[in-house]
């Protein structure tokens, strides 16, 4: 999705390079981007209702009242061009990640890096469903389903 707000470039800029560690299966909460770059949650709200932001992971996979998005949706939004495959490739050769060797142990590798990795300064509490649901929609998206 390359859908932003009204041409706020630096603002952009801030959002890619804030998130620039991040993996790109990390979800990311609305708030976060307030502190990476001064970007309200109330605009955000307001983009996502008029289809110019990324639509948020869905609720029932978390627990608590905040939103969160893959960082890979918002960093296209930024403009970054990738795919979550190309990035998810880059960032895992960036790390020495075996992801791609044995398709296998994509999960175990998936959570252990989320766990090392501190891309923004709150986990998500998952639901019951979440976690089980997110490592899914990785899956799907990177194709290894």
């Amino acid at each position: 999705m390359n859908v932003r707000f009204n041409g706020d470039r630096e603002m952009m800029m801030m959002v890619r390079h804030g998130l620039a560690s991040a993996p790109p299966w990390s979800p990311i909460p609305t708030p976060y981007l307030r502190s990476i770059a001064g970007v309200d949650p109330q605009l955000i709200a307001l983009a996502r209702w008029r289809g110019k932001f990324p639509p948020p992971l869905p609720s029932n996979w978390f627990q608590g009242r905040t939103t969160w998005t893959f960082a890979a949706d918002i960093l296209n939004w930024a403009g970054d061009s990738r795919s979550f495959r190309q990035q998810l490739e880059n960032y895992t050769e960036a790390h020495s990640l075996a992801i791609f060797h044995d398709p296998d142990q994509v999960a175990s590798v998936i959570q252990l890096e989320s766990l090392q990795v501190v891309s923004h300064p709150a986990l998500p509490r998952w639901s019951t469903i979440g976690f089980a649901s997110w490592l899914n929609e990785i899956n799907r998206r990177a194709s290894f389903a």
